[in-house]
Formats: structure tokens, sequence, C-alpha cells
């Protein structure tokens, strides 16, 4: 970790309480789970949904530590002694404040990524894009909160040019706080869909939420989605320039010709002429790598070398990841789920009908609230029309979507609530060249289901 945390106390505008046990070493990091603290690092306590990180701290812990960053209601309880303390009245927001400090020492240009769907997959993509001109750093793996997001900052160092952060939130006022303290001076949308709907009501919702990107922000550029039917009517602030990607003439970045399946990936060609191949399939492929694009011309990465680095882009792990086993292929579209991206990923296998038996296994989808019914049975309508052959669901809402494709008129349904039980089933009726899509929410646990049916586990 690059943080320098004996400037802990500078950041914070106060002085720690007590004497370190341990003093910081060059290689001590900020930690939040007590399980990965080594001597000289310093432990943030956070109080979560679920447990308090405060219970963990026992005085073998305490002494392994240079500093505790700790809340005033627990250490006005407790004894003053073992390391340095520093009580602040919120350990996140202290987290956050942080974060705006040490960014503030680092000469970096800040690109922040938010939307509906593909955020990571984008992100990912514009950081393999400007790496051919800069020295880049992205989020860590879905660090995109407000505690996760600072935890990725952390380990930036005076050799970044440029940072690629991720921004997700369920809730209003969540990407505004982060936009507020790492000062984007480039924001990217990807899409408005039908996610986190038990908290933002509705589309119209969720673009509230996602435009707080701005929030940070007094100048520099909004890129997003022209195809977006609530992005390409989104009106920035004064003094923020709007560009734009997608299929249409209007776009500022735009292409054409686009063509998509598992095996030969994503195909489009730009409005210079140059043609993109991407290795990923699916129409979100192209999205996601077309605001690549238009970041990379903000930023001045020839558009050559832009798509070179592209066309050798691997998916994100079980994000419209393709494999390989046990004789059949695999989409495995399963880290989250929401309509829109449920609608994507049966197009995909739409295609594959005629080529070979295609499977839906289909997991609940999540944070859809009064919506999650109707939601969920117009994905077994989706899988119906989409000609699949065979659709096997999980959970309790997951049998929303099986009556759905029933009343639909489809036959081969079938409905799981042990996750262990569905894999075994898929284990041992696969036929050689099978499509099969596995996707559901992050909470449904997938992505283990999945591994475990490649992997050949019982």
């Amino acid at each position: 970790m690059a943080f320098p945390v004996g400037k802990i106390g500078l950041f914070l505008g106060q002085s720690p309480i007590g004497t370190p046990a341990v003093l910081p070493r060059k290689e001590s990091r900020i930690v939040t789970d007590s399980r990965q603290v080594r001597p000289g690092d310093v432990f943030i306590a956070i109080q979560g949904e679920n447990q308090d990180a405060h219970d963990f701290l026992t005085p073998d812990l305490v002494a392994k530590c240079s500093y505790c960053l700790v809340e005033q209601g627990w250490y006005s309880k407790r004894p003053r002694s073992g390391t340095a303390f520093f009580p602040v009245r919120d350990t996140v927001k202290a987290m956050l404040r942080l974060t705006e400090a040490y960014l503030k020492t680092l000469k970096v240009k800040i690109i922040a990524v938010t939307g509906s769907n593909g955020k990571t997959t984008t992100r990912t993509m514009i950081a393999s894009v400007l790496r051919q001109k800069y020295r880049v750093f992205e989020t860590k793996g879905n660090f995109n909160n407000r505690i996760g997001l600072p935890l990725s900052v952390f380990e930036m160092d005076e050799r970044t040019e440029v940072a690629v952060l991720e921004m997700g939130t369920n809730h209003f006022g969540e990407i505004a706080e982060l936009s507020d303290h790492v000062h984007p001076q480039t924001a990217l949308i990807t899409n408005i869909g039908n996610g986190h709907l038990e908290f933002l009501k509705n589309r119209r919702g969720v673009l509230k939420a996602k435009m707080e990107i701005l929030s940070g922000m007094s100048e520099g550029s909004l890129i997003v989605n022209r195809d977006d039917d609530l992005l390409a009517k989104a009106r920035p602030l004064r003094g923020i320039r709007k560009m734009t990607f997608g299929f249409r003439k209007t776009a500022t970045c735009r292409a054409h010709d686009l063509s998509t399946s598992l095996e030969q990936g994503t195909r489009f060609r730009l409005a210079s002429g140059r043609r993109v191949k991407l290795s990923l399939p699916g129409n979100g492929a192209a999205y996601n790598a077309l605001a690549a694009l238009c970041v990379g011309r903000l930023f001045g990465v020839p558009e050559t070398r832009a798509i070179q680095a592209l066309a050798a882009f691997k998916a994100p792990s079980h994000r419209m990841e393709i494999r390989t086993g046990l004789g059949a292929r695999f989409i495995l579209d399963n880290y989250n789920a929401n309509p829109d991206s449920l609608w994507n990923a049966l197009a995909l296998l739409q295609q594959e009908k005629g080529r070979a038996r295609t499977v839906a296994v289909l997991g609940e989808m999540a944070e859809l609230g009064k919506q999650s019914r109707a939601f969920h049975l117009e994905a077994g309508r989706r899988v119906k029309m989409s000609g699949c052959d065979v659709l096997l669901t999980l959970g309790q809402r997951g049998a929303d979507i099986a009556r759905g494709a029933k009343a639909a008129g489809m036959k081969n349904v079938f409905c799981f609530m042990d996750r262990a039980v569905l894999a075994e089933v898929i284990r041992c009726s696969l036929r050689n060249g099978d499509r099969i899509l596995i996707k559901g929410s992050h909470s449904m646990k997938m992505e283990e289901m999945a591994e475990t049916i490649l992997k050949g586990k019982s």
C-alpha cells in the first residue's frame, strides 16, 4: 500500500491519543478486516449492518496496530492504552476524508464510472485503453462503495497518472458522497436500467442516483450512452462538456455494423471505418468498448492502439464470461442480475437456437421492490420468447420466473430451492454442445454453483 499512514493525523486534522506500540512501516496498510492486520497497520473499525468491528479490538489486535481509527462513543467507554487512537464521530466518513486529502497530494486525473449494467467491464476496458499511454490505476475488484472505494484509492501512489474509479449505489446520496470526495474530472454513465428499484423506485430514480456522479465536478466531461433514452436527454451542469457513445449517427463516438455470437465474439465498425473485434459476446460488450474508445479519444490515445487493447481484452470473471466444460459452452453472467442485463443475456442465448440445445439457469434478481414479482414473471415470458429449450430456476423468485415461462407455454421448466441439488442435476443432464446461460444476483451465489459444475465437484 502506498498510502502514507504516518500522515493520517495531518490528513484528519487531529492528533492521535496515545503512543503506537508498533510504529508504521513502509509497507504498513489501512485495513478494515481484523483478520488481515499485520504489525504496523492502521485498523479502521467500521460499524456495519451485521457486525461491529469495534468488537474485534482485542488487546492483541491493538498491540499490532500503529493507529486505530475508532468511533468516539466506543473510545469514551474503553481503556485508553495500548496504541495510538484517533477517535472520530464516524469512521466511514473519516475514511472518505482521508481519501480526499490523499488524492490532493497526487497529480492524478480521476475518471468515475457508474451505470446500471457493465460498470466493471467498462471500467476495466477503459483502463486497458488508457494503459496504451498512461500509468493507470483502477478500482480493485468490486470495491465501488463508500468503504471499498477508499481502500482502493489508498493503494495508489505518486506514479499514477490516471485513476479509473467505479461507483456503485442502491440508495440516493451514495454516489454524490463518493464524487464529493474524489472530485472526478471525467464521469461516465454506461446506461440506466431497472436495477435497485427497491430503493430507487423506477428508471428516473436510477437516473437521478447515477447523475449524482457530477456532484464533485465543477468542470470536465460527462460521457453517456447516446442510445439510452434517459441519458440522451440528460443535461450536465454548466462548465461540464457532454460526450456520447452509441450506434446513433448523433453520437460523439459512434459505430455501425454490429454483430455478435458466442463463437465469434463481437464485431462492429467505427465511423472512421476501422473494425473493432472483441472476444466478448453480447451487445453490452459493444457498448462497453465504445465507452472505452470514447474515453481513449478524450485522453488522446491513438484509435489504432485503443482497438488493439480491446482486441486483447478478457472478460472479468463471471461477467459474460464464456467457458467450455463437460462438452458444453457456458455463458457465466452471474456476478449480478437485473431485468435489463437478463434481457441482453437471453438475446445472446437466442442466437444459439438451432445450433445446439439452449438452457437457461436463472436465480433471483434482487432489490426490485414492489415490482419484483412482475419482473420475474416477465423474465419467464422472455425465456419462452427466446426459444430456450430448458429453463431451470433457483429460489422463491426463481419460481416466479418458472411460472411466467409456463404461463407463456414453455414445457421444460424445473424449479429448485437447493443450489447443490440444482448443480448436480445440471452436471448429470448435460449434452455435448449444450449452450448454458447461468445468471442471477450476487446474493444467489450462482458463481459458486457454476464453479462446482465446471470443476466436477459433488
